[in-house]
């Protein structure tokens, strides 16, 4: 069986304590890797949360096979290990659906510690707070799509 695959997923945001606030997602799998990509958080209201946990589906749907995602939010990684789940819950189910008949690892790393991934992917969340933002207007019927819809 081979190995999942390891991807640094990270979510940033500016501006937190105002009404415009954005955030940005970023997912990294190593140095000039095609899948590495960014971008901005597609909701209205836009929070680091949902930036964690929209990288975590980016990175989800961008591997078909087993997985590890490695970040440093615990926040994310508190809602799949079975933590009450009291906000994001269509992102959250979006994750369920996603990690369905496949092994999915959840790692925990120290954010801006010198992690040559964690950082990579700190990096691309920044710039995906920059990018044009696209509403995805269909956003509660994609939650609940079985992962086979989008292949």
């Amino acid at each position: 069986m081979a190995e999942p695959v390891i991807v640094y997923t990270d979510g940033a945001s500016k501006g937190n304590q105002n009404a415009d606030r954005i955030a940005g997602w970023g997912i990294w799998f190593g140095d000039g890797d095609r899948r590495n990509a960014c971008g901005r958080v597609p909701f209205e209201r836009q929070t680091n949360q949902q930036a964690e946990a929209y990288a975590a589906i980016k990175a989800l749907e961008t591997v078909t096979g087993d997985i590890e995602i490695r970040t440093d939010s615990q926040y994310l990684i508190g809602g799949m290990s079975g933590n009450k789940r009291n906000a994001n819950v269509d992102l959250f189910e979006r994750l369920d659906v996603l990690c369905r008949n496949r092994k999915v690892i959840w790692t925990k790393v120290k954010g801006h510690s010198g992690d040559v991934g964690n950082d990579a992917a700190d990096k691309l969340a920044n710039e995906g707070c920059k990018k044009k933002f696209v509403p995805l207007k269909l956003w509660p019927l994609i939650a609940k799509m079985d992962d086979k819809t989008f292949r």
